[in-house]
């Protein structure tokens, strides 16, 4: 059990580091940078994405995307439309891609550095009512982590942020002469004119025949599937009870105290304050100052300033400066002053506040909290004990009722669902089982008919089941019921063509000063100051306006609109003055080596990526995120 291993291995020092540390992953992580669009290629049909011989399965992706975009309000449609869908994967592939990356250096962090880095995490989570214990176990429950797993999480992390500084350190930053005129291309500004050719108002289209209709609906017969889906029951075994049928007795206590008194043991302390100097004729007069002032104002009288005065801090013995251990250790009276001691630093002279005698804590101080961990111990003992009762149950042949007669059960019915959870109005189906919404549904999906899985521990340390009561299979509309949509479409589709056709045919007229604006028989249209670096104003897109900047002055040239297509002359190209020292500068120069940075790692994962052939899935992405998708 989790409780008794952190019993019986925290004498080991850094291993009770390792655990405690690990929930600061509940609130941390690696922050990527972003190279989008690096990795792509095939993987298995149930995989997002794959990086050497590990993969990120749809259902995990899923359902780690859905709990981050639940608190940004945002549904994954309109997060895969922005982009964020892929952000978030390729955040995750990058972080895979640098711990291999790590690893193929031999990056390896020690122990002693890593309990270092623990102990720093660790030190805000603990309160009064939750030690680091209460706490572990709730993260352990919640991530679905084992101790291994989360020791393991914490030396990767640390050596991908090794790797990640020496690539960044490594780096000179181009002259401000340069940067300037970066500055210069970043905020620039143009003038155009545009003529605009939209789509709708495209004549003289094909109609659509039932036999281009039915070539259409059977190119695109997947977008208007309705998906499998299956209807769970939802089992959970009620083991609230337990708690009520728990003894511990004097003798579990009086034992577990004695077999475990190493944790109980406090060590000695000393509260000290220090003058450290250069010299010991200083260090002398300190010493002496001290004895009629504070060692503070000795150390000012005697050197003119405090920088030589360490305030009062609080040291156990593995704590102090070689040097002084002896010293300190050897005396046992509070407000005593200690030296000159001569150490590598300096001289130091020591004065002792408070001492904080080596202890044992009374059996009368810990009982509670031994009594606690043990009534924890035998729950989960018998947590486990019930539901590996119930799963040989349902593996003898009873019925869910059977099942049911004998152990307090709670059964929810969940609406049917697809294969990501979505019921038929898009809506998350599971919403309410968020924590164990991909286990049910990795689970669910694999059982026949009639079916109940075995009991599996939630991470939120729950037992449950699954049964399935229906399977309702995938259906296609008839083509007629959606011959209407097609058309639609089909016209759409052919309107947008014949729009390209006819921009296409006048452009080379337009350019070579043939045909003017005024000639094309459409409104001339005027845009100032457009921004590169801003959202784009209608009607252009981002990608129109990244057109418009690679563009030469007077030079008409074609870009999709919303709803059209239009032909387009940069008039002027505006470059601002640039003062070195303005906060808009500095802040461009901080930026640009910032991305100059993530630009070197990008380097390095793409060369990590060709190694360990990194892929993403993106028909997979499409097809559940997708805004032609029909599954829901």
């Amino acid at each position: 059990m989790v409780m008794k291993a952190l019993r019986d291995g925290a004498s080991g020092g850094v291993t009770k580091f390792i655990l405690f540390g690990f929930l600061a992953l509940a609130t941390g992580g690696l922050v990527m940078m972003d190279v989008n669009g690096v990795f792509r290629g095939g993987v298995t049909s149930t995989d997002v994405a794959r990086v050497g011989d590990r993969t990120i399965s749809i259902m995990a992706f899923d359902n780690n995307l859905r709990r981050t975009l639940s608190r940004l309000g945002m549904s994954p449609q309109e997060a895969y439309r922005l982009g964020y869908v892929n952000q978030v994967l390729a955040g995750d592939v990058r972080a895979m891609l640098l711990s291999e990356t790590a690893r193929d250096l031999d990056v390896l962090v020690p122990e002693k550095l890593v309990a270092q880095q623990i102990n720093t995490l660790v030190a805000p989570m603990v309160t009064s009512e939750n030690s680091a214990k209460d706490v572990l176990v709730q993260i352990l429950r919640s991530q679905g982590m084992s101790e291994g797993q989360f020791a393991s999480s914490i030396a990767r992390d640390m050596g991908n942020n090794l790797v990640m500084g020496a690539v960044g350190g490594g780096l000179v930053p181009p002259s401000d002469d340069m940067l300037v005129d970066l500055y210069k291309g970043q905020s620039e500004t143009r003038d155009i004119q545009y003529v605009a050719f939209l789509d709708k108002d495209t004549s003289g289209t094909p109609e659509a025949t039932d036999e281009k209709l039915q070539a259409l609906y059977d190119a695109t017969r997947e977008s208007f599937a309705t998906p499998e889906t299956r209807t769970f029951k939802i089992i959970t075994v009620d083991t609230a009870a337990l708690e009520k049928t728990i003894s511990i007795s004097d003798d579990d206590i009086q034992h577990t105290y004695d077999s475990n008194i190493d944790l109980y043991s406090v060590p000695a302390k000393w509260t000290l304050e220090q003058a450290l100097v250069p010299t010991e004729d200083q260090a002398k007069e300190i010493y002496a100052a001290a004895q009629s002032s504070s060692l503070k104002n000795a150390v000012q009288k005697v050197t003119g300033n405090t920088n030589g005065y360490i305030e009062a801090q609080e040291q156990d013995e593995a704590g102090l400066l070689e040097d002084i251990k002896d010293a300190v250790k050897g005396n046992t009276a509070k407000g005593a002053l200690l030296g000159p001691i001569q150490s590598p630093l300096g001289w130091h002279v020591v004065k002792v506040v408070d001492i904080s005698p080596a202890r044992t804590r009374p059996l009368s101080e810990v009982r509670a909290e031994i009594k606690k961990e043990l009534t924890e111990n035998q729950i989960i003992d018998q947590q486990y004990a019930l539901a590996n009762s119930v799963d040989d149950m349902f593996a003898g042949g009873a019925s869910l009722d059977e099942v049911k007669e004998q152990v307090d059960l709670k059964i929810t019915t969940a609406a049917p669902v697809n294969e990501y959870g979505l019921n038929k109005d898009g809506k998350d189906g599971l919403k309410d089982m968020a924590e164990n919404r991909a286990t049910i549904l990795e689970t669910g999906f694999t059982l026949d008919e009639g079916e109940t899985s075995a009991i599996f521990e939630t991470p939120d340390g729950h037992f449950m089941a699954v049964h399935l009561d229906s399977i309702t299979p995938k259906t296609y509309p008839a083509f007629e019921d959606v011959k209407d949509t097609l058309a639609k479409k089909w016209a759409t589709d052919q309107k947008t063509l014949a729009n390209q056709e006819q921009v296409r045919a006048l452009l080379p007229a337009v350019q070579s000063g043939e045909k003017s604006y005024a000639d094309l028989g459409k409104p001339i249209s005027t845009k100032s100051n457009l921004k590169l670096s801003e959202n784009a104003a209608a009607p252009f897109t981002p990608a129109s306006v990244a057109n418009i900047f690679q563009a030469p002055l007077n030079t008409p040239i074609a870009v999709r609109i919303d709803g059209g297509i239009a032909l387009v002359s940069v008039t002027k190209a505006n470059l601002p003055n640039v003062d070195k020292n303005s906060a808009g500068f500095k802040a461009f120069k901080a930026e640009y080596v910032k991305n100059l940075q993530a630009e070197a790692l990008g380097v390095l994962l793409s060369a990590q990526q060709q190694k360990s052939k990194a892929e993403i899935n993106d028909k997979l992405l499409n097809q559940v995120y997708g805004p032609e998708s029909q599954s829901y």
